[in-house]
């Protein structure tokens, strides 16, 4: 079967990989293992190495010798892990994308699942279910979102925001919806994929959920969603204003605005648990930064009315 072909040295592989890495030095041996043991053989692996200050670049070089399917591609400085993957977007020779963190790891049949699939029925998409790891990679919760699929009606269709869930991760990409509709990361900022996947579903007609748990996700108790920052905050106002502006473009903005605004205020939401969360109290800075967030969302939500 297709899926299982293995690639030869002229042909271009069906799948690219974009592994990004940035000071993984504990974790990156390990997601290069899962790679090289896929039972799918028609891939390539971009290793975006984005000028890791300890010793990710040698652990790397060591754990991918030999295997002529990866390829290092070296930032000449620190650019963040959206410029990574647009780096990724822009030299990968696959038709289809798979993203994996130099932290994470995926299961052995994970490509060959998604990519069979992705082209089993023409989609655009496919997401699948995850396990959420402690930092020893120890499961510890398992999410999956049942099967499902999804026909694109842009006439007619609201759940941008809700659909799938908005990590890079998790799923595999038509590269065409990247490409073709000139669709990239918005570098510098948290929450790049918040700011994308809604972007690619306006583009995308069809969509496939499946349950299988295929990525392992290693959570981290400094993660981007339990720190607390003025940053942080900006940063979710200036996503909101991206897909603001990108729905308001393609005209759909009315169609959506009340998923929109469910949008804007679960994310916060969400960031205000998991602040409160990995505090543990209520601390006079923790209720200002509750209150410069709830401040700035009834201000955001005059602007767009």
């Amino acid at each position: 079967m297709k899926f299982l072909r293995r690639r030869t040295a002229d042909s271009s592989p069906d799948v690219t990989v974009i592994l990004t890495i940035y000071n993984n030095e504990k974790y990156i041996e390990q997601a290069v293992r899962s790679l090289r043991k896929q039972s799918f053989r028609s891939f390539e692996v971009l290793c975006i190495e984005d000028c890791s200050t300890d010793r990710s670049y040698d652990r790397l070089q060591a754990a991918i010798s030999g295997d002529p399917r990866f390829r290092i591609i070296r930032h000449e400085a620190n650019k963040g892990v959206a410029a990574a993957w647009n780096t990724g977007i822009e030299q990968a020779t696959g038709s289809y994308l798979v993203c994996l963190d130099g932290d994470d790891f995926i299961d052995r049949d994970a490509i060959r699942i998604l990519y069979r699939e992705i082209t089993s029925g023409d989609f655009d998409i496919v997401a699948c279910g995850f396990r959420i790891c402690a930092e020893t990679g120890k499961k510890i919760a398992t999410k999956r979102f049942g099967n499902e699929t999804v026909v694109l009606d842009h006439g007619s269709f609201r759940n941008y925001f809700g659909l799938i869930k908005s990590s890079f991760w998790g799923k595999i990409w038509r590269k065409s919806l990247f490409i073709d509709n000139d669709i990239r990361f918005p570098s510098g900022l948290y929450y790049q994929d918040l700011a994308t996947t809604p972007r690619v579903l306006s583009f995308a007609k069809r969509i496939r959920i499946i349950e299988n748990a295929l990525y392992n996700y290693r959570q981290h108790p400094h993660s981007t969603t339990n720190s607390m920052s003025e940053k942080h905050i900006d940063d979710y106002f200036k996503v909101f204003g991206i897909l603001k502006a990108h729905f308001t473009e393609m005209a759909q903005f009315d169609l959506i605005a009340d998923e929109f605004e469910k949008m804007v205020s679960d994310n916060l939401k969400y960031h205000i648990d998991n602040i409160k969360n990995s505090s543990g109290e209520n601390s006079p800075a923790l209720n200002l930064y509750i209150e410069n967030i709830t401040t700035k969302q009834k201000n955001f939500y005059k602007e767009i009315k």
